[in-house]
C-alpha cells in the first residue's frame, strides 16, 4: 500500500494487532483451509450450524451461477437485448483482468460491491472474548520477540 502524498496520516497502535489477526487467519487458510474444512464438514453433514466449546457458526447457503458473457453477447446479435442491457448486467472478474491491465488501471474503472461471507462465527454467550484476545495478543508479541531475536 502506498499512501498518496499530502494525505493525512494518524498513528494507531491497534493496526498491528488487526493486521496480525488477519495474517493469522490467512495463514491458517493456506495451511489446510480451516474455513473451507469447516464449510465442507457442515455441508457433508447437511448442517447449517456448528459449534465448539466457545464458538457458534452458521453456514449461509447461497446458490450461485454464472452466464458465459459470449452467450449473452449473442443475444445482442440476435436482437433480443440491447448493448445497454448487456452492459447493465455484465460484471468482470478483476483477477483475470490483471493479465491485460495493471492494478491502478483496474482500480480506476472498478466499482465496489458487497459480497456476503458464506460462514459467520461468533463467541457463545458468556465467553470472555477480551481474555481470548489478550491471550492471542500475548502470543503474537512473544512470536514477534522471538523473530527479532533470531
Amino acid at each position: 500500500m502506498k499512501i498518496p502524498d499530502g494525505e493525512k496520516i494518524i498513528r494507531d497502535q491497534r493496526l498491528t494487532l488487526l493486521r496480525a489477526i488477519r495474517t493469522l487467519a490467512e495463514e491458517a487458510d493456506k495451511r489446510g483451509g480451516l474455513r473451507d474444512q469447516v464449510r465442507e464438514a457442515m455441508e457433508r453433514k447437511d448442517a447449517r450450524f456448528a459449534e465448539d466449546d466457545l464458538t457458534l457458526a452458521r453456514l449461509q447457503i447461497a446458490s450461485r451461477s454464472a452466464v458465459n458473457p459470449k452467450n449473452l453477447f449473442g443475444l445482442i446479435e440476435k436482437g433480443k437485448i440491447t448493448s445497454a442491457q448487456f452492459l447493465g448486467v455484465v460484471t468482470v472478474r478483476t483477477q483475470p483482468l490483471r493479465e491485460l491491465l495493471n492494478g491502478q488501471e483496474i482500480e480506476r474503472i472498478s466499482e465496489p460491491f458487497d459480497v456476503p461471507p458464506a460462514l459467520y462465527t461468533e463467541f457463545k454467550p458468556g465467553v470472555d472474548a477480551a481474555a481470548i484476545a489478550a491471550s492471542l495478543l500475548q502470543a503474537l508479541q512473544s512470536a514477534a520477540a522471538a523473530l527479532k531475536a533470531e
